[in-house]
Order: structure tokens, then sequence, then C-alpha cells
């Protein structure tokens, strides 16, 4: 301030400071910056992102976000990118979980590119996420989602987790198939009376 430093100044890529001291997550200083800002105190940069997109690290900031700001985690950047997926991402578990059950964020929202939770939670390498992910939010990995597990370093645990998940569902829709195939089967392949026997 004593600089006539402007909060809403913006480089190249349109992000602020208040972008960069989201993402370090420093709630004070954002707090401390919020009156000198004249017009929106969550700025989107060149891409749609706000500020609580770049906090998906810090649970604190991004819950002071949401509660100051006229801001959501299922708000979208060009690209489809939101707050969820940003925090599945950085591997914030506490702050997943307070997106899905306490703001009922919807677990199925997938970027532009068909990139959903599971995705970026592989992008993590948070086993753990991944895993209630599956078990209890019962999303479904599609092969992305393993090629995502699998460019990251330490990331075999979680391919083979979801490789386990992926072939199972595969089974038991196969299983339904063909259950479904034997019932129809026998409706189709009864013997009909011959027409002179359906005459009186």
């Amino acid at each position: 301030e004593s600089h006539n430093l402007d909060p809403e100044s913006q480089d190249k890529d349109g992000v602020t400071c208040l972008h960069i001291i989201a993402k370090q997550g420093d709630k004070e200083i954002y707090q401390y910056l919020v009156p000198r800002v004249r017009n929106n105190p969550t700025p989107k940069d060149n891409a749609d992102r706000s500020p609580l997109h770049y906090a998906g690290r810090h649970y604190e900031m991004s819950v002071y976000l949401i509660k100051s700001f006229n801001i959501h985690p299922e708000d979208k950047d060009s690209n489809g990118f939101n707050g969820l997926h940003a925090a599945c991402q950085a591997g914030n578990m506490r702050l997943v979980l307070h997106y899905l059950n306490k703001l009922n964020c919807n677990r199925y929202l997938e970027t532009c590119d068909s990139r959903g939770l599971l995705y970026f939670a592989c992008l993590s390498g948070h086993l753990e996420m991944v895993r209630i992910l599956m078990e209890k939010y019962q999303l479904k990995p599609v092969e992305g989602d393993i090629d995502a597990a699998q460019s990251m370093k330490g990331g075999e645990s979680i391919v083979k987790l979801m490789l386990r998940h992926f072939y199972f569902i595969k089974l038991v829709r196969e299983t339904i198939k063909e259950a479904e195939r034997r019932q129809i089967l026998p409706i189709a392949t009864k013997p009909r009376r011959p027409f002179y026997l359906l005459k009186s």
C-alpha cells in the first residue's frame, strides 16, 4: 500500500496478487487486501479461474472465499475445471469431503475434455482419496483415469486399485448382459404351433 501497489493489477495471464495469495493459503493477507480492492475481490484470470481455483491445497482459505464472497466450488473456468477438481488435484481430502458432503457438490462434473474427479485425484497420487471416490461415491474409473495414475511417479498402487475396479465393473456388466440374453433367448426360440393347428 505504501508503494501504491494495486491488488487488482494483472500479469500477462490475468493473474493478480489475490490469486497468488490464495494459492499460498494466506488468509490474513487476503483479508487485509479486500478493503483495498475497488472492483471484484475474487477476480478471474484469462482462463476464467478465480482465487478459489488456486486455493485447492488450503482448506481454511477455500472455506473463507466461499463464505465471504459470491463464489462456489462448481464455478468453472474456460475448460470446465472447477474448485472441486482443484481440491482433488491438490490431494486435499478434507476439502474434497467438505465440498461433497457439506456443500453437496456434483461429483459427476467433468471438464470439457471429459476429465472428472477420479482423473484429478489420480494426478494427486492420493490413494485413499481415489479409494473413497470409487467406493463411497461410486465413481467408476475409465481408461483416462488409469492413464493419469500411470503417469505419476509412485502411482502403481492407484493403478492396481483402479484396474481391479475397472475389470470388476466390466465383469458385472458382462454378467448382467448374459443373464438378460438367457432370459430373452427362450422366448425368442420358443417353438410355435403349426399354423394349421391354430384353426378351429
